[in-house]
């Protein structure tokens, strides 16, 4: 089990990930919807439509200088969601990504840490 400890290490799981393209414009797009955001640090993660991926399912979140926050593979889902917990997250914008077999999403997402 690889540890992803920032994005590039995230770009070469990318790379190991048996596929014909991360992006594959001939299967239909994968229907994503990451929300609130802004968030307080809880994240959800909505797949919509067609969720038979076969393959690597991975969840990780960046902040803006590319250091993981967050990372696991094949993520629990519940009722076709994933709800991710990022507690004492500073505030700040962060990168989303969810690798589903060949399919990739990311979504920016701004975290507004309570005061």
């Amino acid at each position: 089990n690889m540890i992803v400890s920032n994005a590039a290490a995230w770009a070469h799981l990318l790379l190991e990930t048996p596929a014909t393209s991360v992006f594959d414009e001939m299967e239909a797009p994968m229907e994503v919807t990451v929300f609130p955001n802004p968030s307080s640090g809880k994240i959800y993660i909505i797949l919509a439509g067609n969720t038979d991926y076969e393959g690597r399912q991975a969840v990780a979140v960046f902040n803006a200088l590319g250091e993981t926050v967050y990372y696991t593979e094949n993520p629990e889902t519940k009722d076709g969601g994933i709800a991710l917990d990022l507690p004492g997250a500073p505030s700040g914008i962060y990168s989303v990504y969810l690798l589903a077999g060949k399919r990739l999403f990311m979504q920016k997402i701004a975290i507004t840490a309570p005061r």
